[in-house]
């Protein structure tokens, strides 16, 4: 680490150190929402997740409160995705209002190894958390891929959904702690499904509609309706089993960084959770190059993750906290002897890996093509705009900006490039064409290999509003009054701030850039 604050961002949540990813879906207590994420202290060691919380009360400012759920505290080590609920009605026995998480751990304690869930549970409103059992209420059916669950109350019961390959898997139970499939939800043509979610929702119309999404881990640059971040459907519970209105699969983002989100509700100044507008928050970061290693020497090609994994995290949990540091210091030596580790600049630099978006508004709306989710960054974010000057000039704009333009379509694109290096050589392009908006990163910090430099969305032709949010190492681009967002990183160098108009003459106006306060992660 040689510059903590060279990738410092402004209002992006970001771990404190080492490794961030999955989001957990918050709760709200206490009159603030909770929210957990996975987190690995040891990174880049392999040694899995613990469960961080940090507390919200406006979607914009969080405060840190460590580590409630530690992967060394019981024999299942690492815990991975799952799901937390309030438990009102006391079904599953902890007491009213008591926090139950479920969460997918490997089976290690009955040496069954096989992706399981289990309970924990809080009652002091989730600040700390007791493991119910180390045998799972779950067990793994058989399934390689048997993980990320997601609990909805529907009709008086529990209802969870949970990831199987290709499978949305649908369990029911009156109180947490015993659980019965009930029905299964295919999809196979967009790749292996991750973190589910599952919510009821008021639409615009005053009509009450179900939505069931995932995250299907892969991106696919030649499909621009196959971006591998959140897909959903909306439709109906019918009995047991979710009942798209259309099959096809619509996405909350066509960008390449905004996997395993989750929702929650908007609760508003009485604690009372609303129907009609939700909030949602992704990892901004892709499997394809988060976090992997490539045998030194080998050159059969990328390994995502550690072969090893399981030899280190068995070494680490038997060391105890007091050996931990040497372990782990030799057991490091050993990963970067047999390894090539590939690390974004925020861990060369400044010692983490991990960026949260920014919290969106959700809403359902009709429209011509049935029921939408429109996703909006939150009104609060950015001050008062100053107009861009017209023309393809270099212009000045904060490091942490809001920007915002009327785009006419042009056949090889107009809009606007932003982290835009003075001389224009580098950049972000943020362009609307006839057919799609596209973001392209190739020429400004595109992580990995390049292969996932350009985003494209779908779009129906004629002018588009456009927002974009740029932060230190973060580019995130509403459209079309949030029908379509994408969102992308980029390592762009410090320097690189300016806003660059582009296109034909006239075909981009209401052009204005304002800053967004920085909203830095407290302490608690």
């Amino acid at each position: 680490m040689t510059n903590p604050a060279a990738w410092q961002h402004a209002f992006h949540l970001t771990v404190p150190d080492h490794w961030l990813n999955d989001p957990q879906r918050p709760i709200h207590t206490g009159g603030a929402y909770q929210y957990f994420y996975l987190y690995n202290a040891d990174y880049p060691l392999p040694t899995g997740t613990s469960w961080r919380r940090v507390s919200t009360t406006d979607g914009m400012r969080f405060r840190d409160h460590g580590v409630p759920m530690d992967k060394w505290s019981q024999p299942n080590r690492d815990l991975w995705s799952g799901c937390l609920v309030v438990d009102e009605e006391d079904t599953a026995g902890f007491g009213p209002g008591a926090v139950v998480a479920l969460v997918t751990q490997v089976d290690r304690a009955s040496g069954q190894n096989g992706q399981a869930q289990f309970l924990w549970y809080s009652t002091d409103g989730g600040e700390t958390f007791t493991n119910l059992s180390d045998t799972p209420v779950l067990a793994n059916r058989g399934w390689e891929h048997f993980r990320d669950p997601k609990i909805e109350r529907v009709d008086g019961r529990w209802i969870m959904v949970l990831a199987e390959d290709t499978d949305l898997g649908f369990y029911a139970s009156d109180d947490l702690r015993t659980w019965t499939e009930v029905s299964r939800f295919h999809e196979d043509r967009i790749g292996m499904l991750e973190c589910p979610d599952l919510f009821r929702m008021t639409a615009d119309d005053g009509t009450s509609h179900w939505v069931l999404a995932a995250s299907p881990q892969r991106s696919d640059p030649s499909r621009a309706d196959r971006p591998g971040t959140y897909a959903y459907w909306v439709g109906d519970i019918e009995g047991d089993r979710f009942v798209p209105v259309d099959r096809e699969p619509r996405w909350l983002d066509f960008g390449f960084d905004w996997y395993a989100a989750v929702s929650w509700p908007v609760h508003d100044a009485d604690g009372v959770a609303t129907t009609d507008r939700r909030w949602a928050i992704g990892w901004m970061n892709n499997w394809a190059y988060a976090m992997s290693v490539t045998p030194v020497g080998d050159g059969s090609g990328e390994v995502v993750g550690h072969p090893d994994a399981d030899r280190v995290g068995r070494e680490m949990a038997a060391a105890g906290a007091e050996g931990r540091p040497e372990v782990g210091a030799r057991l490091l030596r050993d990963l970067e002897a047999s390894f090539s580790m590939a690390h974004p600049p925020t861990w060369t630099e400044s010692g983490y890996n991990g960026i949260d978006s920014v919290v969106r508004e959700l809403t359902l709306v009709r429209t011509d093509r049935g029921y939408e989710l429109i996703s909006r960054p939150l009104r609060e974010l950015a001050g008062a705009y100053e107009p861009l000057a017209a023309g393809d000039a270099v212009q000045a704009a904060p490091a942490a900006a809001s920007v915002l333009a009327r785009v006419t379509p042009a056949p090889e694109g107009a809009g606007v490039r932003v982290k835009c290096s003075a001389d224009a050589s580098r950049g972000v392009d943020v362009l609307v064409t006839p057919t799609e908006i596209r973001v392209d990163r190739g020429s400004s910090g595109c992580p990995g290999d390049g292969t996932l430099a350009l985003a494209r969305a779908p779009w129906r032709g004629g002018p588009v509003d456009l927002e974009i949010l740029v932060d230190r190492a973060t580019v995130e681009v509403f459209a079309d009054g949030g029908r379509i967002a994408l969102s992308m990183l980029s390592f762009a160098p410090a320097e690189d701030t300016g806003v660059q108009l582009v296109g034909p003459a006239g075909s981009v106006t209401d052009a204005a850039v304002a800053e967004v306060a920085a909203t830095a992660l407290q302490e608690a």
